[in-house]
């Protein structure tokens, strides 16, 4: 029987509904998310990990005629576009690595419309994913040149 598959992938795991034309609802199960902190004020996650609880989940959904996704919202994580594998964890929305990047442009004389930041529900200084992914490159870039990141 055709039914709409509904995934949610919050901050803590991802979980699966399925409901079906006569209007049955049927939980399919989840998976947690491992935590990593590499540091304070850092929050990451494994994007393999995200992307293996989404298979799995999908796998489990069976035939469907719609499928809708509701994820973390601001959590970004960088691909290689050549081999389709993360370039590093998934930087999580709660992180706090772009608050001196966010410092410095407001000492700079950047401004935040405070009307657009409103709509966008956007906590200042965090949770913007291109100054997450800006304060993340200098960590991608040396891992991509250690010896270490060219054995995965």
């Amino acid at each position: 029987m055709p039914a709409v598959i509904a995934i949610d992938q919050g901050t803590t795991g991802s979980k699966a509904y399925r409901l079906e034309t006569d209007g049955a609802f049927q939980s399919l199960g989840g998976f947690e998310h491992r935590q990593i902190y590499p540091q304070p004020g850092w929050v990451e996650h494994d994007a393999r990990e995200l992307l293996d609880h989404l298979r799995r989940l999908i796998e489990r959904a069976g035939d469907a005629v719609a499928l809708g996704i509701d994820n973390q919202g601001e959590t970004v994580v960088a691909w290689d576009g050549d081999s389709g594998e993360p370039l590093g964890n998934a930087i999580v929305w709660q992180d706090a690595r772009s608050l001196p990047l966010t410092e410095r442009l407001k000492a700079e004389g950047a401004e935040v419309r405070e009307d657009v930041e409103a709509i966008a529900e956007l906590d200042r200084g965090r949770s913007v994913p291109a100054q997450q992914v800006l304060a993340d490159v200098d960590d991608i870039i040396g891992r991509r040149r250690s010896p270490r990141a060219r054995k995965r």
